[in-house]
């Protein structure tokens, strides 16, 4: 019995190993990943704030562009559960350029602080 419950034992170490690479690899791979989009948005962003000329204006003197983009992705922390797998997460994320630019535009004090915050809180 002893022999038997050790075996299951081992066995039940091994799995927690397996999952435990498993889960590091999957986090390495999302850190790479989320460079990507982070960089792919950005230029994506860049291409699509020249729609609005009033926003575009501002970029360099009230707001960046690395602004709208951080809006972006508290935009998708926001409304993630909105989030169908049917469509690319990419595309997901680019669909929210829009609505993160014109709050920035609406309030950029009010965004601008919420995002030095969360800028603030990243870093700790």
């Amino acid at each position: 019995m002893c022999l038997k419950k050790a075996l299951k034992n081992d066995h039940a170490d091994m799995k927690s190993l397996h999952l435990a690479q498993i889960a590091k690899r999957q986090a390495t791979n999302h850190l790479r990943n989320s460079h990507d989009i982070r960089r792919t948005l950005r230029a994506r962003v860049g291409r699509w704030v020249q729609r609005y000329p009033q926003i575009q204006a501002k970029i360099g003197t009230h707001f960046t562009i690395a602004d709208i983009v951080e809006e972006t992705f508290m935009l998708a922390f926001d409304r993630y559960k909105e989030w169908r797998p049917e469509m690319f997460f990419g595309q997901w994320l680019e669909a929210l350029i829009d609505p993160a630019m014109k709050a920035i535009a609406r309030d950029p004090d009010g965004e601008l602080e919420v995002i030095s915050f969360q800028r603030t809180w990243n870093e700790m």
